[in-house]
């Protein structure tokens, strides 16, 4: 069995969307991890340290801070890529009305 040599060229401006796809799963996991801590009479702050006092270190909420910013970088890397390309003139027209009104 062959493969051709463009089935196996990755460039790093076409990964975007996969690490779209990851940031958002991160999200989820921890979202819903968070979600087991939160208490809706307590502060963020208090939440935080609840977390602490439980054993479950601050950095689960320090993860899901930092993927939300991750995946916004992301989605505009993304997204100025396939406008660069012109990708959006396809047949990929309507996925391309889709994210941008996801944006």
């Amino acid at each position: 069995m062959s493969v051709r040599k463009s089935g196996i060229n990755l460039k790093l401006h076409l990964v975007h969307g996969g690490l779209t796809f990851f940031m958002f799963l991160e999200l989820t996991v921890t979202g819903v991890l968070l979600m087991f801590y939160y208490r809706p009479r307590w502060s963020m702050p208090t939440t935080t340290s609840s977390c602490w006092r439980r054993g479950h270190p601050r950095i689960l909420r320090e993860l899901h801070r930092w993927g939300a910013h991750a995946m916004v970088i992301t989605i505009w890397l993304h997204m100025y890529r396939v406008f660069l390309t012109g990708s959006y003139n396809r047949r990929e027209k309507f996925n391309w009305g889709v994210g941008v009104l996801l944006l």
